[in-house]
């Protein structure tokens, strides 16, 4: 395999060119990440990266008020994305790859101290509450989700396709490259409810993108619901098969609500990287249908385009 750059010079220049890319994209798509740039900006100057060991990700220190990034979760993401889907491939794709597994997990990180997780001992002090791993986890996902869409929002403005379509599609596939490698990367149990939730509902913003994408109706589509790639959250029972599916931005609303089969749910919550797509994917559009929120099952109106000439 040739030599790649490593991951800071792949996260140093991909936060500059972020930042350079901000006004295009706020332009094309909004201000969403409004929070994930302050943070890069923030961050960018006093960024460092340590090959010594910890339990933490990062840490801010104390005295220079420096990010520092402790490089073993760039390696396991690397090491999980070349198990998933093989090295044998052409070097562009394996760039790509490389991109995806250094940044998304870089701009997951930088993210948490916007969400006041700047400390892993605050981490701590939420699983020390009932409810504290579900918060965690929402906010994780919440982390997620704005690393993968940031990530795929610059790949389209490198391109030059800033429109919602082009967006999307780099988003699904962003999307399906971390959550293929994030859990063979660092463990999913199955006593952790909370990861188990961060993990499916991951899954279910995919497929809900996959999905409207499939649909052909990204305009009509997203005028009817609502932006397609928001981050989720949801509660269910095992037992009954009871779910609950909400977004939490760009407001907290209820998405769907069924009663599924157990064994459905279940299935939707198992994950192996041995599966093949249709295996992984088919509980999660059986959920997406349950609760009427995939593109089929949702009324899209025909909304004719006025001209800015016409409307005058």
């Amino acid at each position: 395999m040739p030599a790649f750059p490593g991951p800071e010079t792949t996260v140093r220049a991909f936060f500059a060119e972020a930042l350079a890319l901000e006004g295009a994209i706020e332009k094309s798509l909004g201000t969403r990440w409004k929070p994930l740039f302050r943070a890069i900006r923030r961050q960018l100057a006093g960024l460092r990266f340590s090959d010594d060991d910890s339990e933490a990700a990062f840490y801010i220190d104390p005295v220079t008020d420096e990010f520092v990034f402790f490089t073993a979760g760039f390696y396991l993401l690397r090491s999980a994305m070349f198990e998933v889907f093989g090295s044998d491939i052409e070097p562009a794709l394996i760039r790509t790859f490389l991109e995806v597994a250094y940044v998304s997990y870089a701009l997951h990180e930088v993210f948490h101290p916007e969400q006041g997780l700047a400390e892993f001992s605050v981490v701590q002090d939420h699983k020390n509450i009932p409810s504290g791993f579900d918060e965690i986890g929402k906010m994780d996902h919440c982390a997620d989700n704005a690393a993968i869409s940031l990530t795929a929002a610059v790949q389209a403005a490198r391109l030059g396709n800033l429109d919602r379509g082009s967006y999307l599609r780099r988003f699904r596939d962003v999307a399906y490259l971390v959550n293929r490698s994030a859990p063979l990367a660092f463990g999913v149990k199955d006593s952790a409810l909370h990861k188990q939730k961060r993990r499916l509902v991951n899954w279910l913003c995919f497929e809900r993108v996959d999905d409207g994408l499939r649909s052909g109706s990204i305009p009509e589509l997203e005028l009817a619901v609502g932006p397609l790639d928001a981050p989720m959250w949801m509660h269910f029972n095992i037992g009954t098969g009871d779910v609950v599916l909400w977004e939490q931005e760009p407001m907290h609303r209820v998405l769907g609500t069924a009663r599924v089969r157990p064994g459905t749910l279940r299935r939707a919550l198992a994950f192996r990287e041995e599966m093949d797509r249709g295996e992984l994917m088919a509980p999660i559009r059986a959920l997406l249908r349950a609760m009427r929120i995939d593109s089929a099952s949702i009324k899209i109106e025909s909304h004719e385009q006025v001209s800015p000439t016409q409307a005058s």
